[in-house]
């Protein structure tokens, strides 16, 4: 179930034990942000697409992310790395970051996934990866988003000092088992 955060708010209630009875569920409000024209972003050449060696750190991105965030996505890493959807940033020879490509519709990409390890975090790997990916997006003629958890507030402030804009709150209901 995803629509605007103030939409379907109240339906979440009504939902969540339904939604229960059959997996377990968490309701997540993300701010949706779109890079402004102005903002400049910049290619990375630490980031490349990921390859089909990178799966097993691919699915350790995957499976930490889900104990972090509470949200798995789809597994199918193998079509994924095919479809050149997943990018990888390398530091030193070892993948630090990961993210990916989401949403894709005629004049946006979202930018979703974003993960540093934790062993790597607090050196900008993060904001390097997006910055790169953003640029991917623009050079495509499309406007770069994401969506960021609402209590994320570490994530908020990198994304709006970065000349990321709110354009405004998406509730979701994930379901978790």
């Amino acid at each position: 179930l995803s629509g605007h955060a103030d939409g379907i708010a109240w339906m979440t209630p009504l939902l969540l034990p339904v939604v229960h009875r059959r997996s377990p569920a968490r309701q997540l409000v993300n701010v949706v942000m779109q890079l402004s024209a102005t903002a400049k972003c910049q290619a990375d050449p630490n980031v490349r697409v990921a390859k089909e060696a990178d799966v097993p750190m691919l699915n350790r991105w995957r499976r930490q992310y889900k104990e972090e965030r509470g949200i798995l996505f789809d597994a199918d890493l193998d079509a994924w790395v095919q479809t050149q959807r997943i990018f990888v940033y390398e530091h030193e020879k070892q993948i630090v970051a990961a993210a990916k490509f989401d949403l894709e519709l005629p004049g946006l990409i979202e930018i979703g996934g974003v993960y540093t390890f934790p062993e790597f975090r607090k050196q900008g790997f993060g904001a390097k990866i997006v910055s790169d990916l953003a640029g991917r997006v623009r050079g495509l003629g499309k406007t770069p988003t994401l969506q960021v958890d609402e209590q994320n507030l570490p994530a908020l402030r990198l994304y709006e000092g970065a000349g990321w804009q709110p354009m405004g709150k998406l509730a979701r209901v994930w379901l978790t088992g």
